[in-house]
């Protein structure tokens, strides 16, 4: 393209900011869409579940934002082999905001105020994560990328 520029050009010498404009326009041209991919990643934000005890749990996952519900699903974990943990993972499950996350279970309901902070930290997602330690036990947690 530079070159084609430059043929039609009169045939007097172009001076190095002309030509220095030219490259920057072309090279501005070519990388304005690699911008907007960058921008436009997939921001949802995960639920991920998982099971840290011996046995099978049951979990209720409400989300709610504003005072309206915009999430809700049981859960159903099976019991985890000796050493290791059950997950499971509802990926773009929100989309990025400040939400009301309430787990619970027949013994006992946990509350957590969540608000995403990674949707502009390209090597990060949004998720949240809640723990069944035990029967009387869940520990809710979210990724944090400082903001």
């Amino acid at each position: 393209m530079i070159r084609a520029i430059l043929q039609r050009a009169p045939k007097k010498i172009i001076l190095r900011r002309q030509y220095l404009k030219i490259s920057g326009i072309s090279v501005a041209g070519s990388l304005s869409g690699c911008l907007d991919i960058i921008q436009n990643r997939d921001t949802g934000v995960d639920i991920t579940v998982i099971n840290r005890t011996d046995a099978k749990q049951n979990v209720e996952i409400i989300v709610e934002s504003d005072g309206e519900s915009v999430f809700g699903q049981d859960f159903e974990l099976s019991a985890p082999q000796e050493g290791s943990v059950t997950s499971i993972t509802e990926e773009d499950a929100l989309n990025p905001g400040e939400y009301s996350v309430t787990a619970s279970n027949e013994a006992i309901e946990q509350e957590y105020r969540y608000k995403n902070t990674c949707s502009s930290v390209s090597e990060m997602e949004d998720e949240i994560y809640i723990t069944m330690r035990g029967k009387d036990m869940i520990e809710i947690s979210s990724t944090y990328c400082g903001k």
